[in-house]
């Protein structure tokens, strides 16, 4: 029997396939198609064989080489730093305009979990039938806790079809959270997890990303029975006092580093220098994309830019095997007076 096979995608992500074939029975009718699900037409009357005709709805395509389907492919298209991951796991960059949500739903995903900081488009995600669930934690790892969260929200979530997990810029906290995913619902080594973080750029400063990754244990099912997940659309967003008060603590530490001449202080093991810089300057980034913010004054937010800019600055002057101690002063100098400026004319008289 000779087959021809076609397939072309739909726009909800299925194929549509048409199997033509002769039947090579002879008892003047062609018998179902084994692979069509459904009865094919009788032959004409007075024949041996006919043709066999039936339209089949299948799965989205099979992923290509690369792991990518079509869909997948339209989806990257329309959304940054978009990679799936496995038949149940995707992860991204922060999906923006109908356009992307229509793709995402194409390719068949059925909610998103983000851990980014800002608020997520929830309603866009509604109306193409896709939910939205907001845990975010920051750039120096994932607490315990929130791993355990995590966890239960991704066994919860994976029943009604694939999760894409993302964040900004889909390079840093989404890929060590669908880390996280994978171990827990692929069945993925750490090794495997660690290295699709490198794959998606994550940066080797987030030392308490990759921490979190290499030690992550799958919870025991006994454990995550006692998880409450509660899983928001948004989250809170948490007090803006905790926020800076975040900030202050990394610059602390940021003032450990100097007295140590850039290097980690001796009394402060835990103190990486890149690192710490990075964190101060991830934070001043969240911090100015707090719902308030947006509110403040140019003055106001011109300041934080400028800190954090001098943040970034300090960063790449304690890179590792770089280090310039004239810049790194510089860069601290200029985030200090920065900050000192924006607390002396907003925090500490007139900011409320």
């Amino acid at each position: 029997m000779t087959r021809f096979r076609i397939a072309r995608d739909t726009l909800s992500g299925l194929a549509v396939a048409l199997t033509v074939g002769a039947c090579s029975t002879n008892d003047g009718c062609c018998r179902p198609c084994p692979t069509a699900g459904v009865a094919a037409p009788e032959a004409p009357a007075g024949t041996n064989a006919g043709p066999c005709v039936a339209v089949v709805a299948t799965l989205p395509p099979d992923p290509g080489a690369d792991g990518q389907s079509p869909a997948d492919a339209a989806v990257a298209r329309e959304v940054h730093n978009y990679r799936r991951l496995s038949k149940r796991l995707a992860r991204s960059a922060a999906p923006e305009g109908d356009a992307a949500f229509v793709a995402l739903a194409a390719a068949g995903i059925k909610s998103i979990l983000t851990v980014d900081g800002a608020t997520p488009d929830v309603e866009t995600a509604k109306r193409h039938g896709i939910r939205y669930v907001h845990i975010p934690f920051g750039y120096d790892g994932i607490p315990e806790a929130t791993g355990l969260e995590l966890a239960k929200t991704f066994e919860q979530l994976a029943p009604s079809g694939p999760i894409l997990v993302h964040c900004h810029h889909g390079k840093h906290r989404g890929p060590a959270a669908s880390g996280i995913a994978r171990i827990v619902l692929d069945g993925v080594t750490n090794d495997v997890a660690i290295a699709d973080m490198k794959a998606a750029g994550t940066d080797p400063r987030y030392a308490g990303l990759y921490e979190s990754i290499r030690t992550y244990k799958k919870p025991a099912a006994e454990t995550l029975a006692t998880v409450k997940a509660e899983m928001p659309e948004i989250a809170p967003a948490g007090s803006r006092s905790a926020a800076m008060s975040s900030i202050d603590q990394t610059w602390e530490r940021m003032k450990s580093v100097r007295t140590a001449k850039w290097r980690t202080p001796a009394d402060h093991a835990d103190v990486e220098p890149t690192h710490e810089a990075v964190i101060l300057a991830e934070g001043l980034r969240e911090f100015g994309r707090r719902p308030e913010i947006a509110a403040e004054s140019d003055a106001f937010r011109k300041l934080l830019a400028d800190a954090e800019a001098s943040a970034w600055d300090l960063s790449k002057a304690l890179e590792t095997g770089g280090l310039d101690a004239g810049r790194a002063e510089a860069a601290f100098t200029a985030t200090q007076q920065t900050c000192a400026a924006c607390h002396a004319q907003f925090r500490d008289n007139t900011h409320r």
